[in-house]
């Protein structure tokens, strides 16, 4: 190599490797509002914190977190076509997470756009079949749009991946209760209660299918427990006070 082009080389490879430092410099300086938006407390300082940070942002996963924080302090505050644009662009970004969908779905819902939630709610099923939470997310909104037999479908689906959420076991008696089958419904509230006796709903429709089964012993008894742990219930103070009277 003539000793002309080696001597040269010496500068250029200074030049590239400050380059390179001042790139990751530049690259650090407008990802530096990132902390204020993460550790922001209230939904309101989330959306002031992460709404000055994302302008700068140029790291595409705190991208995402940044409009994942900011639209869920959106749907806190109630403000949902501005989280739904926040869950639009997390979407762009990545749209390859069911989370995101789900967590879109729920603005929707929240503003009463159900198409919209069930479209993104069967997203969210395309894309993690094998996780609960997105049938169950499918069954309330199927239980929104009043189709009862598919919101049990999607809350049998989910208790078949996790036979040990209460949660599902409460959804579903709820649903069965309302096609007719008290005593499917009581199975279920009993199986939530086994499973987590602090799921207190449980025992307030628990009671209520009592009293449709003509029960009042057994309906006063998980009315009386629920209204310990939830005394402000008017509706379960009153369905006692019904039993109570007769």
């Amino acid at each position: 190599m003539p000793r002309s082009f080696a001597i040269c080389m010496a500068p250029a490879c200074g030049l590239a490797l400050l380059f390179c430092i001042g790139a990751s410099r530049s690259t650090l300086a407008q990802d530096v509002g990132w902390p204020s938006c993460r550790d922001a407390r209230t939904a309101p300082q989330k959306v002031e914190a992460c709404t000055r940070a994302l302008p700068a942002i140029r790291n595409a996963k705190l991208s995402e977190r940044a409009y994942l924080r900011r639209g869920l302090a959106f749907v806190e505050l109630r403000q949902y076509d501005q989280a739904i644009r926040d869950f639009d662009a997390l979407i762009r970004l990545n749209g390859r997470v069911a989370g995101y969908f789900d967590n879109r779905m729920n603005a929707y819902r929240q503003k009463g756009d159900f198409a919209h939630a069930l479209a993104d709610a069967d997203a969210a099923v395309r894309l993690a079949p094998g996780h609960a939470f997105v049938y169950r997310s499918r069954g309330i909104v199927h239980e929104d749009l009043g189709r009862y037999p598919d919101s049990i479908r999607d809350f049998s689906a989910g208790l078949q991946i996790e036979p040990a959420n209460a949660g599902l076991h409460v959804d579903r008696g709820r649903l069965l209760a309302k096609l007719g089958d008290i005593n499917g419904a009581v199975r279920d509230f009993t199986e939530a209660l086994n499973l987590d006796a602090k799921w207190t709903q449980a025992l307030k429709e628990r009671g209520l299918a009592y009293v449709t089964l003509g029960d009042p012993a057994r309906a006063k008894a998980d009315l009386r427990l629920y209204l310990q742990s939830e005394p402000a219930d008017a509706d379960a103070a009153a369905a006692l006070a019904v039993i109570g009277s007769n």
